[in-house]
């Protein structure tokens, strides 16, 4: 594995417009931030429909302890810029910018070296120690035939 690929929900105040379609699989409004940790070949866990073998199984826990480092990237921008927790702002646009702005300020501590590592946020490592087997699976027609060729040969 040489990248990680994730979202992390923003919780944002009740749209006026379009309510439903911020309303996440959490029941609560959010808009979503993606991150990428680098890669080429993206692969994901195998879809489990009750009939995983063994090694599908082995397969999909060792990606999702993989996914931790994208998972403690969120946890660290949140935790330097707390207000990512919760957008109060009712315009969208400005969500969108306040989150963008907080990403860039957040790539130039980290390259000047500011890591504060002690922003890890608990309440994230506490979600994932409850359910490390959670994450969104992509749907596999999205993903490169590369990747998806060289995750079945090596776990079917």
């Amino acid at each position: 594995i040489i990248g990680c690929i994730d979202g992390s929900h923003i919780k944002i105040v009740d749209p006026k417009n379009n309510r439903n379609s911020y309303v996440n699989r959490k029941n609560f409004h959010s808009v979503l931030l993606q991150g990428v940790i680098w890669h080429t070949n993206l692969m994901v866990g195998f879809k489990d429909n009750g009939r995983l073998t063994l090694r599908q199984k082995n397969f999909n826990v060792i990606l999702s302890k993989i996914r931790v480092k994208i998972e403690n990237a969120f946890a660290l921008l949140k935790g330097r810029f707390r207000r990512l927790k919760f957008l109060e702002t009712i315009r969208l646009e400005l969500a969108a910018l306040l989150i963008i702005s907080a990403c860039i300020l957040h790539n130039v501590c980290i390259l000047n070296g500011d890591l504060l590592q002690d922003l890890i946020d608990e309440e994230r490592r506490q979600e994932n120690a409850n359910n490390p087997h959670n994450f969104e699976y992509m749907d596999e027609e999205h993903i490169a035939n590369d990747a998806i060729r060289k995750r079945n040969n090596m776990y079917l």
